[in-house]
């Protein structure tokens, strides 16, 4: 059995959704967590934003592109940004990672997503 390129887009955008939402609410994951600022905001508006491309691509396709290419891109300036800010070390690894990882899979499956492709059995 073959998964379709348009089936693992929707597989990566939903991991991609979970992931930034579990980067944001988990206690202390993520080291700009700690503080009030935009990231939080951005994370779950992001990984919300994944979560609907999942749900709107197989009617809108182009609509989920858009969402996803745009959050991943808006992840990884987030994620160079707080990496950068931290200052150093394994701490602005973490933070760069916490914001890369969802993003990196949200442009996969921007370029990978489209309507679900359903597999009848013989």
């Amino acid at each position: 059995m073959r998964i379709s390129t348009n089936n693992t887009g929707l597989l990566l955008a939903v991991f991609a959704g979970c992931t930034s939402l579990v980067e944001a609410v988990w206690p202390g994951s993520a080291p700009q967590s700690e503080t009030l600022n935009l990231w939080l905001p951005l994370a779950v508006l992001c990984g919300c934003g994944f979560l609907c491309a999942a749900w709107l691509a197989d009617h809108h396709p182009f609509v989920s592109r858009i969402l996803l290419l745009v959050g991943g891109l808006g992840l990884l300036a987030s994620g160079l940004y707080f990496g950068a800010v931290v200052g150093g070390g394994s701490r602005s690894v973490v933070a760069t990672l916490a914001d890369f990882i969802p993003g990196v899979l949200a442009l996969a499956a921007g370029f990978l997503i489209g309507p679900v492709e359903r597999h009848v059995a013989p």
